[in-house]
């Protein structure tokens, strides 16, 4: 998903270098940029607090896990 994220950002930054004025640019990459991170640190957050009892290395480990259970 990370990856996505960065062509999507990568894509919308070429976008305004084309469309917006460099003054401009800096200011709105600065909030998107921070906004991006601020949202990704409160995902992580609360992945940890939902997954604190399965093994933390990645959603595909969990989801093995899971079914372990059910089992």
């Amino acid at each position: 998903m990370t990856t996505l994220q960065n062509t999507d950002t990568e894509k919308w930054i070429n976008h305004l270098c084309k469309t917006v004025p460099r003054e401009r640019q800096i200011f709105l990459r600065h909030i998107f940029c921070n906004g991006k991170k601020k949202k990704k640190k409160r995902k992580r957050k609360e992945k940890k607090k939902k997954c604190a009892k399965l093994p933390q290395n990645g959603s595909g480990m969990d989801k093995t896990w899971e079914t372990r259970i059910i089992r």
